[in-house]
């Protein structure tokens, strides 16, 4: 996505921009800096719908520094009808970007029928997700082109990360600061988990098919990597504790769901159930009611359910009881 900002087309009159990173939102703004050749003169951050409508006037004449104006404006302090006004009135000699940083805003405004109408003179683009080339981009302009980090834990960061934007930002600027990082636990420690939770790990173990004994050994292998991730952050005991409360959850709402009760028809939950740990969940729904059974579920909660004391051996003995489990139910 970064690679396509960075090779605007002229005939774009405005941007519209997602960013949930700060950090990210400076890069970027410097990249249409640098592809537009702008002068610093020639660029306006409004802040006030006076202040929009006088940067809209000064554009109406080309600059005498750049070819064009670069107007800046944050989509988050104008009202929709303001937006779509703003939206609709280009300006001749610049480039107008809205920033968007609330995912529910940008929701509202990718779905404007003006947009679509618009066409290739307004680009939409969404950097809430950041692919393997965008992170490689921002490594190399964060660091200036010197390398920090070995190519596996450029990967790692790749693979882990992607949805984390402000984490990514955070550890390239760190490394340029001079903090050093060797293992993936240093990375962890510096900015996080990433994109690894007990949720996720969970939904991995659920979702994940083991057809065959290669597919048992990946499975285990790539449940275990994940798994020692977490441990940077929790104990093994929370983590058996939080994945046992939430497939009680998730059986939860598989059972309100052959009773009827589902999101999509509106229907609230009954009353003598634990409404919050639902709602935290309800994001796995579809998930829930497509490809994921009750009796997998029990499955999983009797392989975790032990007497044993030491949590980290009943983790590792339920990823492989449940792997056993998976590969049995196919064969």
């Amino acid at each position: 996505m970064l690679e396509r900002i960075k090779a605007l087309n002229d005939n774009v009159v405005n941007l519209v921009i997602y960013v949930p990173s700060e950090n990210l939102q400076y890069i970027v703004k410097t990249m249409i800096k640098k592809r537009l050749n702008v002068h610093s003169e020639c660029i306006r951050t409004p802040e006030t719908l006076k202040e929009i409508r006088e940067a809209k006037l000064d554009a109406l004449s080309k600059p005498l520094l750049s070819d064009s104006w670069l107007i800046n404006i944050d989509a988050e302090k104008l009202s929709k009808k303001d937006f779509i006004d703003q939206l609709s009135k280009p300006s001749p000699f610049a480039l107008t970007v809205f920033w968007v940083s609330n995912y529910k805003t940008y929701l509202g405004i990718k779905n404007l029928d003006l947009l679509k109408k618009q066409g290739a003179q307004t680009g939409v683009y969404t950097l809430s997700r950041l692919d393997s080339r965008d992170i490689r981009y921002l490594y190399k302009h964060i660091l200036e082109g010197k390398d920090c980090l070995t190519p596996e834990l450029l990967n790692y960061v790749s693979s882990n990360y992607s949805y984390d934007v402000q984490a990514v930002c955070t550890l390239f600027n760190l490394l340029k600061s001079g903090e050093e990082v060797h293992t993936k636990r240093d990375i962890i420690e510096l900015v996080g988990i990433g994109g690894t939770s007990v949720d996720g790990l969970l939904i991995k173990m659920l979702r994940s098919g083991v057809n065959t004994e290669r597919g048992k050994k990946r499975f285990i292998s790539e449940v275990i990597r994940e798994m020692d991730d977490l441990t940077v952050k929790y104990k093994h005991s929370t983590i058996v504790n939080y994945m046992l409360s939430t497939i009680d959850t998730f059986i939860t709402i598989k059972e309100l769901q052959i009773l009827g009760y589902n999101r999509r028809f509106g229907l609230k939950i009954p009353e003598n159930y634990d409404e919050s740990k639902i709602k935290r969940a309800l994001r796995y729904e579809r998930l829930l009611l497509d490809e994921i059974s009750i009796p997998m579920l029990l499955n999983l909660k009797a392989c975790l359910t032990s007497k044993i004391m030491d949590s980290e051996i009943v983790l590792l003995k339920a990823i492989y009881e449940f792997a056993n489990l998976k590969l049995q139910s196919v064969s």
